[in-house]
């Protein structure tokens, strides 16, 4: 992210210290007065204190709460996919000491697995306040860990996922690993807590970006493009428009590119929204004038009620 330093009270609250450099950029400083007034800046700071509150929730586990949450961060996503500043929002965001995609990753899963948990035991009354999680279109048709999809995952007492970062690497690609842990007494009827911590970091080789060097400088790239799959390798850098969910994450192989709406699709969603809104205004049609075959005109209550019938002759 950024190449340099800054003052990290720029963003205080809302991280635990590290590099600022692309916070500043971004966002502005406290010095020249613009932070608090810029737009990018109070985003990163909704959308931040709705992942913490999330994680908060899900630690100590109260139902309505985490419910709550989760229905204001799908708002928030609808409300602001097509911002254009939500690439720079995204990318303050990914910050280590803020709410990096490992890490919401690790929330999306941790709501996953409380909200089977939920269900397992049957609690009908607490599943009723919890938004399903999100589908496969969704988040993209991102394919999911097998071990989380398993019917045993909500009941383990530990959960442990990672993340391959596909984004900012050149050479190589790195990864997250953590764990979700049930929180609260083993043995109680109420439902459990899970809470996120982080275990280790890692890097490897990406054969596939190195395939890419290769054929921009000789002709032996043109074999190595064809046996790796570099256009799903990390040399396929993740912008905004590919992140999809609540949780802004990477969408699958298998997601069409999102496309912002038209201006006619617009004009359609009002009109379908006057239309079902019995309470919205309504326009009177206006109909061409009907007359008989002496010319004279058939007034326009008449037509509403029923077609005129033929005049007598004589």
């Amino acid at each position: 992210m950024g190449q340099g330093t800054s003052d990290a009270s720029s963003f205080k609250g809302l991280g635990e210290g590290g590099d600022d450099g692309f916070a500043r950029a971004a966002c502005g400083s406290k010095q020249d007065g613009q932070l608090e007034s810029n737009p990018v800046h109070q985003k990163v700071t909704e959308l931040h204190g709705l992942f913490r509150q999330l994680e908060d929730a899900l630690a100590n586990p109260k139902v309505a709460a985490v419910g709550d949450t989760y229905r204001k961060l799908a708002a928030w996503n609808k409300d602001h996919r097509w911002d254009p500043d939500l690439q720079s929002v995204l990318e303050v965001l990914s910050q280590e000491h803020m709410c990096p995609m490992w890490r919401r990753q690790a929330l999306e899963e941790a709501y996953r697995l409380f909200y089977d948990d939920v269900a397992i035991r049957g609690l009908e009354e607490e599943l009723a306040q919890l938004p399903e999680p999100p589908t496969s279109e969704d988040i993209g048709f991102r394919q999911l860990p097998e071990a989380l999809l398993s019917s045993a995952a909500a009941r383990q007492p530990v959960y442990r996922g990672s993340f391959e970062d596909q984004n900012a690497c050149m050479v190589y690609r790195r990864r997250w690993d953590y764990e979700i842990r049930k929180t609260g007494e083993v043995g109680q009827p109420t439902v459990q807590g899970r809470s996120i911590s982080f275990t280790g970091h890692s890097r490897y080789m990406c054969a596939g970006d190195v395939a890419t060097k290769v054929r921009l400088r000789s002709h032996l790239g043109q074999v190595a493009q064809a046996v790796l799959p570099v256009e799903s390798c990390c040399a396929a850098r993740e912008t905004a428009n590919r992140a999809r969910g609540p949780f802004f994450l990477p969408h699958g192989g298998r997601a069409e590119p999102l496309r912002p709406p038209t201006a006619q699709d617009l004009r359609v969603g009002s009109a379908s929204t006057v239309a079902s809104n019995p309470a919205g205004p309504k326009q009177r049609e206006t109909l061409e004038p009907l007359k008989w075959d002496d010319g004279m005109e058939v007034p326009q209550r008449a037509r509403l009620v029923r077609f005129p019938p033929p005049r007598r002759e004589g």
